[in-house]
């Protein structure tokens, strides 16, 4: 299988950009041999041809076909590992130092790693091919995607000087530099995005063209007769194709099944009527974010003349477009942030892109009957509709207009207030009771809207109406936008319908405002305009009626994803399309499955811009391009299809915004005699149909087992379920434990046993299932081994018993999860729910964003619940609502869950709520049981809303609570019966420095202030509660506290005995030492996983961190500890230190003890008893410490020479170490400091 040529769609140009390709190439392309154009019907045949003949000389072809549509080809040779790099300015060797972030491109076939910022490990090149990417690079604009890039990355032109790259052959760098060309197109490239779009009269008709193009491998395909069945499957890379093909031929022949379009899954048939009537809805200020929409600027050419026109003119050289677009893994500063935020940064930019996005729409022949913008969004749809024409420069300069007024100065500044609602009506009168001071700035749709107001004012409707259940949240916009305080400013916008005429255009736009279609003379169209800056935006009334007038369907035109929610919110689900994914990435495979969804409706689309077949999708059946037309199957030889697959992977895909370009590209292929490339490893292979079960999977008869391992990478929903919260501040890649809920193990045994059974049945219960032991994910990965076998069950059409059991490091396993799953070929019906409505009882103490802020560690991916109604220390009544899976696991795909696990996991949460509310102290909650789960249904879509109501029981001990959740009609989903959790009483301070680390210095206290020393103690940690629950909690403490590593050692240190826990507190001791330290006299706030306690060669301890580092010299560190207490002191002057704790209740002192002592040194006590020398030996080691050997295994070498009350003197040879005696509660504690340039003795 070979690649579509990359040839651009769309008429020939005035020159012909053969010859400037040529011209091009071969002034900067050295060392390759130029053939003369060829001309052909038939591109794809010619390379097939030229296939067969390729020799070790690298070759630069010229495919030309009769309609002046060409490939420009650089044939491969050998393949040495290739980098490219694109590196931050200033550099000192720069020749363009005024290019502001904007980099410049090097391409290097040596292999050799640069210590430029950004570093991307292309592919495997000859010289010729890294000329021609260096070439192409520049002719296109854009930066090749590299293996750990997740998106296209336009090439945006640098402030001053123009686009560079650099060929490094050995000692040799040749600069590529810009030209102006006419033909500008003459690289161009398809976005790696796959599909086929296929239709029928029939679902057979759709099962054998879509079977047909999978047996052939085909990229992409434009099938069918015209007829009403439609399918349309979008997918980022070939692999992912794969798999949504096989998922869809197992669901396909459902009645019921409607496609997955969160997977790029579209299925529909078109009514009789015809395609629905078209809305488009311009995204306004709000929607802008970082990167939006990069990679169809990459893949548009007019996409970035845009946006280097707005740079050039707007911004005059400012270099806006590097702080909107930053590299990967780089975090905006707040000076970004703000910009972006601002109607004179980011809001402008997004304006500018709606227009781009309209132009590619048109081009995509995507038709429209009415338009309307959201706030600024209304004045993109003026333009995009023809009401107000403008050509680009006039469109820059309405971008000054608007940022002139935003630098205006106003009177009038305030807070925006987002607010997510339940009671329309109480949101409505608390709104009115308040009028005059806080304004009703957009009504979104029924449960969102913003409010504007005073700071003051704002906060007291803020606590009305968190009160009443809705959640609020703050935005970053000060100015009073669509409020009667902007007026004034309102009026100061007039320069921006100035610009150009006002005409009747070619489409109807809809006033947000006023909710109307503008019309009428200039000055009445402007008015109309102006007037929404200072008016209500009433979008919820603006869609209501735009569906009176007959529009069926709406969609999104900009960056962002809120107007379709608005709209869902509004009139129902599947009524609105975005051309953005809520996770802001492949923009292009967003878009393209906006235009597959448009596609399976009806809608005609020409997907030629995309690489797909020109002919509409309603195009007579002798028009319609076959698969075999579209993408044949190679004839060639292995190895010269393999050649040819990789050069035109280059050439076509190397602006893919997937990570897997190199694998899928180049993995595995062999170039003459030279090395395969590495294959990568992309994290793990995750069946999305099995998600937790995994594709290790051996089933035979009645019986399956399958193995898994979890992995940060593979499952990231692991890291929003942690035990603690974020470990640091400043390490991003430092965090709790991760451990898999109870819930997600339930997942893990209904997936075998339907995996075992067959699709054909559904699962309809789990009964008797039981958690063992935490699944923790604390090295890095968690091996899983699951068995499922088939039991007869009375009353059940199919019964399996699954047990997961954890691999562990012996080579062993242990039991971990169990259950019995039942299945049925449908769901039963669904009984009446257990609990009646329960009376308006919503929690006093957190609402629901504080609960998960404060009291909870379940990150984003598990905050399901929206609205608590009712919450007694026995009932519950609560909202969840779905939240996109869409990156739970690293396939970034929805999965299909058999148990809505995420939902199932809340009543979990709604228990912990409770004690939240009603029972004093901290605990920590350990699922193990659940008698049984009932489903009535498969488990809800994204976004659906969903009710809980259940009954809880605490005994002190353990909770139990049953649950059933309920649609919006009342009907049972499912039910939860008798869900048992055990209860662990935490430590105050343990619960602190776990779970809420930013409160203070973690388990440590101060003690001995006495002293003058710097002295912390941990001391109400026992070992008994470290040990219990499998260690778990000693597990998650060491997570919170300890870099990585520390954890490392922490890990090889005996799990059984009291060394661990020794070790472990006396790391909790020194970092809240040095921590408080910081604090006090640094004014430096810092985490304990900032600091590492390392030890040297004689196992002193000393403390790395280099955030005090910058600031002082680091200070001295010593620690002590028994087995459940441990207490550290710092010297911030660096001198020796030394601390030794010893608790003589607790601690049995033999005679052993006499022998360590000289004649002269028991003669200083009275009694020479082992417990009168204690104090003698505690101060022994003290010095020890202090001078940084330790006794080396001779105690005897360090004499007491004197002892006056609390006062002891310890000597080594010449030097005298004098020592400190304290008595606090029993505990015998030695303090020492050396003085100041007293050397330490040999």
């Amino acid at each position: 299988m070979i690649h579509s040529p990359p040839f651009f769609p769309g008429g020939s140009p005035a020159v012909s950009p053969v010859d400037d390709a040529l011209s091009m190439a071969r002034s900067r392309v050295a060392g390759i041999e130029f053939d003369p154009p060829v001309r052909c019907e038939d591109l794809n045949g010619k390379l097939e041809a030229l296939g067969n003949s390729i020799s070790g000389t690298p070759r630069a072809v010229c495919l030309v076909s009769s309609d002046e549509k060409f490939a420009f080809c650089v044939i491969p040779g050998r393949h040495p590992k290739a980098l490219a790099t694109w590196a931050s300015f200033p550099h000192e060797e720069s020749r363009r130092s005024g290019t502001r972030g904007n980099p410049l491109l090097r391409i290097s076939t040596s292999g050799d790693e640069s210590d430029s910022a950004w570093t991307r490990q292309v592919i495997g090149l000859s010289q010729a091919e890294a000329y021609a990417l260096a070439v192409a690079s520049v002719a296109e604009k854009v930066l090749p995607a590299g293996r750990e890039s997740d998106s296209v990355r336009p090439w945006f032109a640098p402030v001053e000087g123009a686009r560079e790259a650099v060929v490094v052959i050995g000692d040799d760098e040749r600069v590529i530099c810009e030209v102006e060309l006419s033909s500008a197109q003459a690289f161009p490239c398809f976005p790696s995005c796959c599909g086929y779009l296929i239709s029928g009269d029939s679902v057979n008709d759709l099962v054998r063209e879509l079977e047909l193009a999978d047996s052939r491998g085909l990229q992409r395909m434009l099938v069918g007769n015209g007829g009403r069945e439609r399918l349309a499957i979008i997918a980022p890379s070939r692999e992912k194709l794969l798999r949504r093909v096989a998922s869809t031929l197992e669901k396909i022949r459902d009645p019921e099944w409607r496609g997955s379009p969160r997977n790029g899954v579209h299925r529909a048939t078109v009514p009789p009527e015809g395609h629905p009537r078209v809305g488009w809805l311009f995204d306004g200020q709000g929607a802008q974010h970082f990167r939006m929409l990069e990679e169809l600027i990459a893949l548009f050419p007019r996409m970035r003349e845009w946006l280097e026109k707005y740079e050039s003119i707007v911004e005059r050289g400012n270099g806006a477009m590097s702080v909107l677009y930053p590299w990967e893994g780089e975090t905006p500063d707040p000076d970004a942030i703000e910009y972006l935020n601002a109607m004179e940064g980011g809001a402008s930019v997004g304006f500018i892109l709606n227009l781009g996005l309209a132009e590619i729409l048109r081009q995509c022949g995507v038709p429209c009957e009415a338009m309307a913008g959201h706030s600024n969004g209304e004045n993109s749809a003026l333009i995009a509709a023809g009401i107000l024409p403008m050509s680009d420069e006039e469109v820059l300069q309405c971008c000054r207009v608007l940022i002139a007024e935003a630098e205006h100065d106003l009177d009038v500044q305030g807070q925006a207030l987002a607010v997510s609602l339940e009671d329309r009506s109480e949101f409505d009168s608390i709104v009115e009771e308040a009028e005059g001071s806080v304004f009703l700035a957009l009504d979104n749709c029924p449960h969102q809207a913003i409010l504007f107001g005073g700071v003051a004012d704002i906060e007291k409707v803020r606590e009305r109406l968190e009160e009443s259940g809705a959640v609020c949240s703050p935005l970053p916009f000060q100015r009073p936008f669509h409020t009667p305080w902007f007026e004034a400013g309102a009026k100061s916008l007039a320069p921006f319908y100035e610009i150009a005429p006002v005409r009747e255009g070619h489409t109807p736009v809809y006033s947000c405002a006023h909710l109307e279609a503008f019309s009428g003379t200039k000055a009445e169209i402007v008015a109309m305009a102006l007037s929404q800056f200072h008016m209500t935006v009433r979008f919820r009334e603006l869609i209501e009626r735009l569906d009176r007038d007959g529009m069926g369907l709406f969609l999104e035109v900009g960056p962002g994803v809120s107007l379709k929610a608005f709209v869902d919110d509004t009139l129902g689900n599947n009524r609105a399309l975005s051309l953005s994914s809520p996770q802001r990435k492949q923009s292009a495979e967003a878009f393209l499955s906006a235009l597959a969804d448009f596609y399976v409706r009806g809608v005609p689309v020409d997907f030629s811009p995309f690489g797909f077949s020109s002919a509409g999708s309603d195009a007579p059946a002798d028009q319609q391009t076959t698969g075999a037309d579209q993408m044949p199957v190679s004839t060639v030889p292995l190895q010269n299809a393999e050649i040819l697959e990789q050069h035109f992977a280059l050439m076509n895909e190397f602006l893919a915004s997937q990570r897997r370009v190199f694998e899928s590209c180049f993995g595995g292929a062999k170039i003459d005699d030279a090395s395969p490339v590495e294959k990568p490893d992309e994290t793990s292979s995750i069946d999305l149909l099995w998600p937790m079960l995994g594709d290790q999977i051996a089933v035979t008869g009645d019986r399956l087992e399958a193995w898994r391992t979890f992995t940060l990478q593979s499952d990231p929903f692991l890291l929003d379920h942690t035990l603690g919260r974020r470990a640091s501040r400043r390490r991003a890649d430092l965090y709790g434990i991760p451990v898999i809920p109870f819930t997600f193990s339930m997942e893990l045994i209904a997936e075998a046993a339907r995996r075992l059974i067959g699709r054909q049945q559904v699962v309809t219960a789990i009964e008797e299932a039981r958690g063992y032991r935490w699944l923790a994910v604390d090295r890095d990965e968690l091996k899983l081994r699951i068995e499922a076998v088939r039991i007869p069950r009375d009353g059940a059409e199919s019964a399996v018993r699954v047990i997961v059991y954890e691999l562990v490091d012996t080579g062993s396993e242990k039991k971990a999860f169990e259950g019995v799953v039942l299945l049925a070929s449908q769901y039963p019906e669904a009984p009446l729910q257990r609990y009646d409505a329960l009376d308006d009882r919503p929690p006093r103490r957190f609402n629901v964003p504080d609960f998960y802020r404060f009291g909870m560690f379940h990150g984003p991916r598990f905050q399901n619940i929206r609205r608590v109604k009712h919450l007694s220390e026995t009932e519950v009544d609560a909202d969840l609502q779905v939240f996109f899976l869409d990156d739970f696991f690293a396939a970034g795909e929805s999965p299909e869950f058999q148990i809505s696990p995420n939902l199932l996991d809340c009543a979990g949460q709604l228990t912990a709520y409770s004690m939240l509310e009603h029972v004093e102290g901290y605990y920590g909650l350990f699922p193990f049981r659940v008698e049984a789960l009932r489903l009535y249904a498969p488990p809800p879509n994204s976004g659906v809303r969903v009710r809980a109501r259940g009954s809880l029981e605490f005994d002190g001990h353990s909770t139990t609570m049953n649950f059933d959740y309920t649609n919006s009609s009342g009907g049972v989903l499912f039910r939860l019966e008798s869900k048992q959790q055990r209860c662990f009483e935490f430590p105050k301070r343990y619960h602190m420095a776990t779970f809420w680390p930013e409160a203070g210095d973690g388990l440590g206290m101060p003690w001995l202030e006495e002293s003058g020393m710097l002295i912390e103690r941990v001391d109400d940690i026992s070992a008994e509660f470290l040990d219990q629950g499998w260690g778990i909690w000693k597990r998650a403490l060491a997570h919170m506290i300890l870099n990585e590593n520390e954890r490392k050692t922490f890990y090889t240190l005996p799990a059984e005995g009291p060394r661990r826990n020794e070790w472990l507190l006396g790391r909790a001791a020194a970092k809240a030492a040095v921590r408080r330290w910081a604090r006090r006299e640094l004014d430096l706030e810092i985490d304990s996983a900032d600091v590492e306690i390392c030890a040297d060669d004689r196992g002193k301890p000393f403390v790395e961190c280099p955030e005090i580092q910058e600031l002082v010299p680091l200070p001295s560190l010593s620690i002590s500890h028994t087995r459940e207490v441990a207490v550290a002191a710092i010297d911030p002057s660096g001198q020796g230190i030394g601390l030794d704790l010893e608790t003589p209740g607790k601690r049995e002192v033999g005679e052993w003890l006499r022998a360590a002592f000289t004649t002269e040194e028991l003669q200083l006590v009275p009694d020479p008893s082992p417990k009168a020398l204690l104090p003698f030996w505690c101060a022994k080691e003290a010095a020890a410490k202090a001078c940084g050997t330790g006794f080396a295994g001779r105690p005897e070498d360090w004499i007491v020479t004197a002892s006056e009350g609390s006062r002891i003197v310890v000597s080594r040879g010449d030097q005298a170490i004098p020592v400190q005696l304290f008595v606090s509660g029993g505990d015998l504690v030695a303090a020492c400091v050396l003085p100041e340039n007293q050397p330490s003795p040999s």
